[in-house]
């Protein structure tokens, strides 16, 4: 059973509940019933975010709040409010999946009164797909299930991953376009530009297959044109000019992409007389900025007081491409030559719906390393390869940055790092989480049942090695089956000794018995809640740090501060962010 299925039987049984929670509350208005429901739905906004369930998380959260308003103005909900709410939830019984924006949406508003209950859903054309689609997929599912009945798994496995690759280049249409085909008009403008400043300019594109994401395209379009122009007004020099240099009368821009390590690059260098840095350095001063010439050029509105010299042009509207780039992972350099050129570099990560990844055992984890990094896999011989702290491979020494204790394997990585595993488990598709933490990239999910760390082999720090350390152990306090299940697998997979409780005299219990390295507890648990059982806590051990792990609003972040609370952490939040919490408190 995954996670998913853990949250939708845990869905099953708090629907039930409810119901009967809220004919109570219908019958004797008693207000107690309030705080019942208010736990309920602040438990499934809970549970639903640990399984990526945006919807059923975002529905939650709304119903939890009016349950939450209720509470504090003392008011009974209005009971058309509540046949509405049943009316709704008497559906998810039958959910196996997660509700669509429209589902959510129609929902909000049936609660709200704004439309009756009776109303049937409409679907968005966004939310379906087009009835040859749909028959595609399902006579490739049928094919596999079928298979599956003969017990010819290796057909189905066959089956499979030709519906994958399907899917995948359905998806690939939908998102993405070519680069070159958006730039089929950029020859045109630089024709005219250069008409504009009577100078002569060449366009070269060296664009390898670069895919960008539709909804970039835009933005990479005015990117290119505001750099080109650039080039054009400011960085190209005039044909008598460049004769007199010694240069080809015809200037030239360069506009190239490719694809490297899971980032889009895209260059746009020209061959003209390159930044004036003292002329730059001389504005900074003026402008008693704390920044490199380099650095200043990205400022917003570095240059909007002088519009007729080489800072106009090269500083406004610098900063829009560094925040493109910025917001998607990635950042824009320069590299300038008086007299030689200029060249921006803009950079940003590539969506990507599946990553190729070498999944491989260390003692006591398993982690994975992207195929697309690796430069080739040996076995490990200590005799025969290991030089002091090098592994010696076809007359080239690498720097070991990884080994583990009982090394099998060694992974030579494109940028000549050596990383040395016990085991090789496989090579798998899986998508990726990006989270960075220290040496990891991020998480791959859909290989186990919990996501892998993603090791980066870019930030790896020389003579890595695995250690031999006892595992910490942490204390989960949780009523939620989701939660206890997600969180302390997750954990698990890291390498730590996970301890769980299902309510807060049950974890407070354990905590007297048995020594834990840190606590983690939610907030909304029956008869005790969160920041008495961190009061608790600390009355017995003040030592032991206490993360509070709920959907916090801020009136409750000042109550779990007051309670001696170490830190909090949303549920909102992936668990990877949990992970970096704990690795803090556990140095």
């Amino acid at each position: 059973m995954d996670f998913s299925e853990i949250f939708f039987s845990e869905l099953k049984d708090k629907v039930s509940e409810s119901i009967n929670i809220i004919e109570e509350l219908k019958k004797s208005k008693d207000k107690k019933y309030i705080k019942d429901l208010y736990r309920i739905f602040h438990t499934l906004k809970g549970s639903a975010s640990l399984v990526n369930l945006e919807n059923f998380r975002d529905f939650s959260h709304k119903v939890e709040q009016y349950f939450k308003e209720s509470l504090e103005s003392e008011k009974l909900p209005d009971e058309s409010f509540l046949d509405n709410l049943i009316a709704i939830i008497s559906n998810f019984s039958n959910k196996n999946t997660d509700l669509t924006e429209t589902e959510v949406k129609d929902f909000l508003e049936i609660l709200e009164g704004k439309k009756d209950a009776s109303e049937n859903i409409v679907i968005s054309e966004k939310e379906i797909f087009k009835i040859s689609e749909i028959s595609e997929y399902i006579s490739k599912v049928l094919e596999i299930e079928n298979s599956i009945l003969r017990n010819d798994l290796k057909s189905a496995l066959s089956e499979i991953r030709n519906l994958k690759k399907y899917l995948l280049n359905t998806l690939d249409e939908i998102v993405f376009v070519k680069l070159e085909n958006i730039l089929k008009d950029l020859k045109k403008l630089v024709s005219r530009e250069a008409n504009r400043y009577g100078k002569k300019v060449e366009l070269l594109l060296e664009i390898e297959n670069v895919k960008i994401e539709k909804e970039d395209s835009k933005d990479i379009i005015d990117i290119l044109v505001h750099l080109v122009r650039n080039s054009i007004a400011h960085g190209i020099e005039n044909p008598d000019e460049r004769k007199k240099l010694g240069k080809n009368e015809v200037g030239k821009i360069w506009i190239r992409s490719y694809v490297d390590q899971g980032n889009i690059f895209i260059e746009v260098e020209d061959d003209g007389k390159g930044l004036d840095i003292e002329k730059i350095e001389n504005k900074v001063k003026e402008k008693n900025l704390n920044v490199t010439p380099l650095e200043a050029i990205f400022l917003p509105g570095f240059s909007s007081k002088d519009k007729a010299d080489e800072l106009s042009g090269r500083g406004i509207g610098l900063d829009m491409v560094k925040n493109f780039a910025n917001l998607r992972g990635g950042d824009v350099k320069v590299e300038t030559q008086k007299g030689k050129g200029t060249k921006f570099t803009v950079f940003f990560k590539t969506k990507s719906f599946i990553t190729k990844v070498l999944v491989v055992e260390d003692s006591e984890r398993i982690f994975a390393i992207e195929t697309s990094h690796i430069l080739k896999i040996e076995n490990y011989n200590e005799k025969e390869m290991q030089i002091e702290n090098k592994i010696a491979s076809e007359g080239k020494l690498y720097e070991i940055y990884y080994k583990s204790k009982k090394p099998k394997f060694v992974i030579i990585t494109k940028n000549e790092k050596a990383i040395v595993v016990n085991n090789i488990i496989g090579t798998f598709d899986g998508q990726l989480i990006v989270q960075e933490i220290r040496e990891i990239k991020g998480f791959i999910k859909n290989i186990f049942s919990s996501p892998i760390p993603l090791l980066d082999t870019n930030t790896l720090k020389k003579n890595v090695t695995s250690k031999n350390e006892e595992k910490k152990k942490i204390l989960l306090i949780d009523d939620s089956i989701v939660t206890r299940n997600v969180v302390s697998k997750f954990l698990e997979n890291r390498g730590y000794n996970v301890v769980t409780a299902k309510n807060g005299y049950d974890g407070i219990e354990k905590f007297k018995n048995q020594e834990f390295d840190i606590v983690i507890s939610d907030v909304e648990i029956p008869r005790i809640n969160g920041f008495e059982i961190t009061r608790k806590i600390k009355e017995i051990n003040h030592n032991v740090p206490v993360i509070i792990f709920s959907t916090l609003s801020q009136k409750n972040f000042d109550k779990a501060i007051e309670s001696g609370a170490d830190s909090f952490i949303s549920k909102d939040e992936p668990p990877e962010n949990l992970l970096r919490l704990i690795e803090k408190f556990s140095k």
